[in-house]
Parts: C-alpha cells; structure tokens; sequence
C-alpha cells in the first residue's frame, strides 16, 4: 500500500472515537497532501466506516491488539515492513 515515503500514523480505541472525525478532517485540509495515512486500530468497531465518511485519502487500516507498549511495537513493525523513509504521530 505504500504510495509516498511518508506516512501518518495513529492509533485509535473505542474512547477516541468522537475525536476521529475531527482528526480526518484535519489531515484533509493539509497543505502537503502527500502522504499515506496509516491507523492502527485498538478495537473500534467502526473505524473503517469513519475513515471512510471522514478521509478523503486511501487509508490503511490495521487491526492491533495487547497492552499498550505492545500495540506501539506492533505499529512501528509494521510502518518499518512499509519501509517508509518518514513516519508523523498524531
């Protein structure tokens, strides 16, 4: 899925789920468009649905699972298998 060598990276749960909105909204109003955006998802039934209503960018959505240092490792294994030269948190 890697279409630039940059990507944004998030993690959301079920409790951030009123944030969301907001947050994709945000991204789509970015000067610079070019980059992938990448959620790791802790349980949020309907994160695809948000990501999809909400972001106008193709969006990778990966399942995570495990206490919250083991979703963080999850997550940086899979952005450095992604090979991305730049990664933002957010």
């Amino acid at each position: 899925m890697v279409l630039t060598d940059t990507a944004f990276a998030t993690f959301v749960y079920p409790a951030c789920k009123n944030q969301l909105p907001r947050m994709l909204a945000s991204l789509n109003e970015q000067s610079d468009p070019y980059f992938d955006l990448i959620v790791f998802n802790d349980g949020l039934c309907d994160a695809e649905d948000i990501c999809s209503q909400f972001s106008n960018r193709s969006t990778k959505i990966i399942d995570v699972a495990g206490t919250i240092p083991e979703i963080r490792s999850q997550g940086l294994s899979h952005l450095k298998r992604f090979k991305y030269e730049n990664v933002i948190f957010g």
